[in-house]
């Protein structure tokens, strides 16, 4: 590859604008291991013989492109924000970084090292750095992020109804290419735009196909677009003459950071939102399965999801109570204590937003066949705040207070059954020690009644 980029697209022999070999190498890396670099040092010691240079030079020059890939590949490797999987953008930011740093490794040691054995100019020092180090970065920045995404293969592209839509999108790709690098129907075409063309099915690509889609897209573009410079073809047809590839170097680079950090930003918002979708379904299965009833609100107050306890409960559907309002209309429907109601949530929701614990209350509420139930009421916000929704919980204690009720109510019949009896009783408890006494003998105070 060195050899192919040196003959072709270099003036001096051994400076190039393009250079993939660097994104190559830190690609090994990260998905292989650091060990891996004496393949690296072999391989670029070995282009560097087939173009010609002395074994020492060829030496420095891999040791160079080495060190590069390796200091790379240990930044990247021990910073937590980057990840192989280039699942988000900031995983390319870093990957970019490290690209712009690393690559000085290289860029200081190539040139200067062909500047020692008189190969290249002084004069042409300084800029044979500079584009030692953009090729280098380039490399990265274009062939790293395309291996890394590829080493796993899209599944569903050519899968039922995405297949037209596919091979379309394929075939339009590589017609722009030829319509734009290659002059076809250059007359028909000459009022047209053409090198905005590319950015269409980028954004085509990263909206419909991902991360996938995008580095297809840049890798049939730099390869249109570096044919056509070897046929003098095309929008840089004289770019090598002209600039040493500048304009192309540009062009892609803007092309591959922009298509990339699109793809990554779409890619992440679809996965939060599937995430989130996973996230409700297994709310909503939670909240399904629990015996106590729950109602949830969405962030316009609009009732999102009520569970079965919830209508078996109350009878009411989302139908009936659409929002709060509706809500608070039909399970209070005397409207004082309705407002009594809302007084007591909006100081509830004010505290809860001063973090502090949300306060149980007790009310009581209609359900639709007009029985009144007593219920205990709490509710918790679905985010930071509840302006993101909120979960409100009613326990039905409405048997509960029933039965201690009817409870209560035996043992005031007990009890004044047994004062009404003619007969002293006396309360023991399991040791036989004196409780109470009903009754007392008219002789004695009751303190010795016990007593005795």
């Amino acid at each position: 590859m060195r050899q192919a980029g040196s003959d072709l697209f270099s003036t001096t022999g051994n400076v190039t604008l393009i250079w993939f070999s660097g994104g190559i190498g830190l690609a090994v890396l990260l998905l292989k291991g650091i060990r891996y670099w004496p393949g690296i040092l072999i391989g670029a010691t070995a282009a560097g013989l087939m173009v010609d240079d002395v074994f020492w030079l060829s030496v420095v020059i891999a040791a160079g492109n080495t060190l590069e890939s390796v200091t790379a590949a240990w930044l990247l490797q021990h910073k937590r924000h980057f990840s192989i999987e280039l699942s988000h953008p900031r995983h390319f930011l870093w990957l970019a970084l490290a690209a712009m740093l690393c690559a000085g490794i290289s860029a200081g040691l190539g040139p200067v090292s062909l500047y020692l054995v008189g190969v290249l100019p002084r004069s042409e020092l300084a800029e044979s750095i500079l584009h030692w180090w953009m090729a280098d970065v380039f490399g990265i920045v274009f062939t790293t992020p395309t291996l890394l995404i590829w080493r796993r293969w899209p599944r569903d592209w050519f899968s039922g109804k995405r297949l037209p839509e596919t091979l379309a999108f394929l075939g339009l790709t590589w017609l722009s290419g030829q319509i734009l690098f290659f002059d076809w129907f250059a007359d028909q075409l000459k009022f047209a735009p053409l090198t905005y063309w590319t950015f269409i099915f980028v954004l085509w690509g990263a909206m419909r196909y991902s991360r996938h889609g995008v580095t297809l897209v840049l890798a049939i573009t730099a390869a249109q677009a570096l044919l056509g410079v070897v046929n003098h073809k095309g929008q840089f047809a004289a770019d090598f003459e002209d600039s040493d590839l500048f304009n192309f170097w540009l062009f892609m680079a803007t092309l591959s950071c922009s298509g990339v950090m699109l793809a990554l930003t779409l890619y992440r918002n679809r996965q939060i939102t599937r995430d989130l979708s996973a996230n409700e379904r297994r709310l909503h299965t939670i909240i399904e399965a629990s015996p106590v009833p729950h109602i949830v609100y969405d962030r316009d107050e609009k009732v999102s999801f009520v569970n079965q306890a919830f209508i078996e409960t109350f009878a009411y559907t989302i139908d009936d109570i659409p929002d709060r309002d509706a809500w608070w209309q039909q399970a209070y429907p005397d409207p004082d204590y309705r407002q009594t109601v809302k007084a007591i949530w909006q100081n509830q929701v004010e505290q809860h937003r001063q973090h502090q614990t949300w306060q149980k209350a007790a009310v009581t509420v209609q359900s639709k066949d007009g029985a009144q139930r007593q219920v205990i009421a709490s509710s918790v916000g679905l985010g930071e705040s509840f302006e993101d929704g909120y979960l409100v919980t009613y326990f039905d204690v409405s048997e509960q207070l029933h039965f201690e009720k009817a409870l209560t109510a035996a043992n005031l019949l007990l009890q004044t059954i047994l004062e009404t009896l003619p007969l002293r009783v006396f309360w023991k408890d399991t040791s036989c020690r004196y409780l109470a006494v009903i009754g007392y003998l008219p002789a004695m105070p009751a303190e010795r009644n016990l007593r005795n």
